[in-house]
This record gives structure tokens, C-alpha cells and sequence, in this order.
């Protein structure tokens, strides 16, 4: 299992159908390649974890490289984890506070964008975290 953890900025203009078009296309494209993950967005800035087989989730990975609806993609980290964190959403999706977000990037970017297991035990359990705080 493989997981790989980015963020980018919204392009401007993007609409909420832009969204509701990504959401589709990943919800009907990941199934079959064995995707599950979350994707949080603030209105600004995506976060997204992706999880799956180690192709299919690079293949995934370089489309959203070319997707004009965002840019200033930022890679954090892909590693191989014992466990899925979302092995139900093939692609989860919460709009939450941008305080709450950026201070999740914040803290992200405040390190190397090559990070080890031992510098992210948990990135699954940290955006549950991020999602359960912009529920209160």
C-alpha cells in the first residue's frame, strides 16, 4: 500500500461545479484503480491524501500535475503504509475552515518535502483530526 500526500492552490475563478467535476471523475476513475483517499479543500487550497497501489496512485498523481484548475502543487511525502486510513471513500471530500487547513499546511510545510515515516507516523490520523475539528 502506498501513500502519497500533496496541496495546491485553487485556481481563481474555480466554481463549485469545478469541484463537483473532480469529485466525479475521481469517484469513477478510483474504484478500478484501487484509490481511496480525502481530499479537504478551504476554498483556496486543496490537501489531499491519496492511497493505493504504488502505479496507480503516481498515475493518478501526474494527472493531477496537468489539471488546469489548480497550480503551486506541493508533494509532502509518498511512502509505502501497512494500512489505508480512508479504505472506504474512493475519494472523500470535507470543505473546512481556512484557519484550521493552513494551520495543518502550515505545519506541513515547515519541513522537507521528502518526509519519512518517522517525520509523519500518522498523515491519515492527522487529517481525521483536521476533519473531526472543522465538525465542531
Amino acid at each position: 500500500m502506498y501513500e502519497l500526500v500533496y496541496a495546491s492552490e485553487a485556481v481563481a475563478g474555480l466554481t463549485q461545479n469545478d469541484i463537483e467535476d473532480i469529485l466525479s471523475c475521481a469517484n469513477a476513475r478510483n474504484p478500478a484503480l484501487g484509490i481511496t483517499g480525502l481530499m479537504i479543500f478551504d476554498g483556496k487550497r486543496f490537501l489531499q491524501l491519496l492511497e493505493g497501489p504504488f502505479d496507480s496512485v503516481e498515475t493518478i498523481f501526474a494527472s493531477i500535475e496537468r489539471d488546469p484548475r489548480h497550480t503551486d502543487i506541493i508533494r509532502y511525502y509518498g511512502q509505502n503504509v501497512a494500512t489505508r486510513s480512508f479504505d472506504s471513500w474512493s475519494m472523500g471530500f470535507k470543505s473546512v475552515d481556512s484557519a484550521k487547513a493552513y494551520e495543518e499546511v502550515a505545519r506541513m510545510e515547515g519541513r522537507s518535502l521528502n518526509l519519512s515515516a518517522a517525520d509523519l507516523p500518522s498523515m491519515g490520523g492527522r487529517l481525521l483530526r483536521l476533519l473531526h475539528d472543522a465538525d465542531e
